[in-house]
């Protein structure tokens, strides 16, 4: 349930930091977020999940977050592989400035 969500998300998160829920399903991780003031973002393969999150934001009136309808895990490795290169771009850049 949202309320339990909460709970769990304000004990092992500070107001204002970014939740990720790779499978959202429903969306109760989302729901829990908006109840206590933190940003959050959804993932879920399912469509009509997500639609149902949509209805229920409505329904009580709570902040919808972005929900990404797609396959998490390969999401998160494409976003893995993105950093992955962007470190080793950066090491690049840093090792070129010792240099000179």
């Amino acid at each position: 349930p949202p309320e339990l969500c909460a709970d769990l998300i304000k004990t092992f998160t500070k107001g204002g930091q970014l939740v990720l829920d790779p499978l959202a399903g429903v969306g109760g991780t989302l729901l829990g977020a908006s109840l206590c003031n933190r940003e959050a973002i959804g993932i879920e393969i399912n469509p009509e999940w997500g639609k149902i999150y949509k209805q229920v934001c409505e329904l009580e009136n709570l902040k919808e977050h972005k929900m990404i309808i797609g396959d998490a895990k390969e999401l998160l490795e494409n976003t893995r592989n993105l950093l992955m290169a962007e470190n080793e771009n950066q090491k690049n850049k840093n090792n070129g400035k010792a240099g000179k």
